[in-house]
């Protein structure tokens, strides 16, 4: 588990490299954003990887122009 869009980024392009790339990805679209934010990473991961994504975003109380 990672706790940000580049991180994770990072991770993915690794074992992509070196042939272990996962399954699926799951992530929220509500991350921080030092360098990105999850639609960046979402946006990356289809541009750079054949991988499936899942995404949610956080509950209204916590994101109000996201819906969970």
């Amino acid at each position: 588990m990672v706790t940000n869009a580049q991180t994770a980024l990072d991770m993915l392009r690794e074992r992509k490299e070196y042939g272990n790339q996962f399954d699926l990805v799951i992530s929220n679209v509500a991350m921080p954003k030092p360098n990105m934010d999850g639609f960046k990473l979402l946006e990356l991961i289809g541009l750079e990887m054949d991988l499936p994504v899942i995404s949610k975003a956080l509950a209204q109380t916590h994101f109000p122009h996201f819906y969970a």
